[in-house]
């Protein structure tokens, strides 16, 4: 580290005035700051006393390097008695032990977020692709977060199989006045548990937990009605049921619905395979779906009915939405969902905003495929079975590619696409190949002409343009 003298560097960004250096920093992420703070002694003094500057904390894009020495120097050096950082982002972390986590929650109680889950919050994750376990969360860690007397946010997804409900009623009485969001997806609560999240966590915006029997849609119900200030609530893991009455209790700003089942998103381990389930939502509940203005993100699966008429309604009157998602599970027969083109209306015209669109085992057809050219805003799309009019027709892929700025990433699978149409705009990275490694060189055309109708294929965005991943 060596220190800039500012009289032979007239103009230079050390003699800026601190305030100014401190507004530039506020639209940096925190690899920039770091390296910022360690170009020389000037900046290094000004940045590391300002704790605020690194909160939130996001490590979520380092998951892969950070060990619990790393992250306590990290917060040794960034945060002080007088100033200290308040939101930790430790998604995909998963080189922590469940004692690094009960060490934080001790030396760190001033902590109003925190997020452990098993997958990266942020980052470049491969769409569609999750982790299956996390850290190994027990008694002891369920008790010293339920000490963390200022924390409004908390994220242990995936992280729970060794807690018990008695563990979660510990977070929740612990928690339960000031906290605002709960996600504890891969844990099924009991009625008991239930109860305790209603009576101590009523005021939260945010719910995320996994179903159980159908009978957990009915209880789920009377949670919801009693939490008035409720936006964001999902569900993963559900074993059929009525969702008609959870739709119709949700409050008129619900911002958030996902009741997509995701039988292999955060298996418990030893509970063997899931088959998916049937949810019955009628068209009251589509209805009700239909008068939820605010809703920007929504994600359905394995509905036991469905029609043109009833997606077109609900997609019409949701401007705001951001985020759809419809799964269908092959076994499960729904009217028009297999012989016409349900999500017709998914187009720019009705929502603008859209950044992510995920398909699976719904029909669509050539027209709709191509009208998602013109979306400005959409990030990801995930495709599976979508039938064999989009399939096999040519020309929307490439367009998607060339034409759509803002999309990051595709997963698509059991489509039939004819990948030939492409192959000169993407190229193959190794698989074991980092971002930082050159191309290695293959044959296109014996790639493409070997990919199957079972192959799972992703095309990401890189630096240098798109890149083929599949499996």
């Amino acid at each position: 580290m060596t220190s800039l003298p500012d009289q032979k560097h007239p103009g230079h960004i050390t003699q800026f005035a601190p305030e100014v250096v401190l507004q530039i920093t506020n639209n940096l992420g925190i690899q920039d700051i770091l390296a910022l703070s360690s170009s020389c002694r000037t900046f290094y003094h000004m940045l590391t006393q300002r704790p605020l500057l690194y909160t939130p904390l996001i490590l979520s894009p380092y998951a892969e390097k950070i060990t619990s020495k790393t992250l306590f120097s990290i917060l040794k050096r960034h945060s002080t008695p007088a100033s200290y950082i308040q939101d930790l982002d430790l998604s995909g972390c998963y080189h922590l032990s469940s004692e690094s986590v009960i060490h934080l929650a001790k030396r760190y109680p001033h902590l109003t977020d925190l997020d452990i889950s098993v997958n990266p919050r942020k980052g470049r994750l491969v769409p569609g692709r999750y982790r299956e376990a996390g850290h190994d969360l027990d008694s002891s860690t369920a008790y010293a977060i339920s000490q963390m007397a200022h924390l409004t946010s908390l994220d242990i997804s995936g992280c729970t199989w060794r807690l018990s409900q008695a563990d979660l009623q510990t977070i929740a009485r612990g928690l339960g006045k000031n906290l605002l969001e709960l996600r504890i997806l891969g844990f099924e609560p009991t009625d008991l548990t239930l109860l305790c999240l209603r009576q101590h966590c009523w005021k939260l915006k945010l719910l995320h937990l996994s179903g159980g029997k159908p009978l957990m849609i009915f209880k789920l119900t009377t949670i919801v009605h009693t939490m008035k200030s409720l936006q964001d609530i999902r569900v993963t893991q559900i074993r059929g049921g009525d969702v008609d009455s959870l739709v119709q209790n949700l409050n008129p700003d619900t911002q958030s619905l996902d009741l997509s089942a995701k039988m292999d998103m955060y298996p418990s381990r030893g509970r063997g395979m899931r088959i998916e389930s049937a949810l019955n939502l009628t068209p009251r509940g589509f209805d009700a779906l239909s008068a939820l203005q605010y809703l920007q993100v929504l994600r359905l699966s394995n509905l036991s009915w469905i029609s043109e008429d009833a997606v077109s309604k609900v997609i019409r009157n949701l401007p705001l939405l951001s985020k759809f998602e419809l799964r269908m599970w092959p076994d499960i027969e729904s009217s028009d969902l297999r012989t016409c083109d349900v999500v017709t209306t998914l187009v720019p015209d009705n929502v603008p905003n859209l950044t992510e669109i995920t398909l699976v085992g719904v029909s669509i057809t050539q027209s709709t495929a191509l009208a998602w050219s013109k979306f400005k805003h959409l990030e990801q799309i995930e495709l599976s079975d979508i039938g064999v009019e989009a399939g096999s027709g040519s020309g929307f892929i490439r367009n998607w590619l060339m034409d759509m700025v803002s999309l990051e990433a595709l997963r698509v699978t059991k489509c039939g696409i004819q990948w030939q149409q492409v192959a000169d705009i993407v190229r193959m990275r190794d698989s074991e190949a980092d971002d930082t490694e050159d191309w290695v060189e293959h044959n296109i055309d014996e790639l493409v002409g070997s990919m199957q109708y079972e192959d799972e294929v992703v095309i990401r965005r890189s630096r240098t343009g798109w890149e083929w991943r599949w499996s």
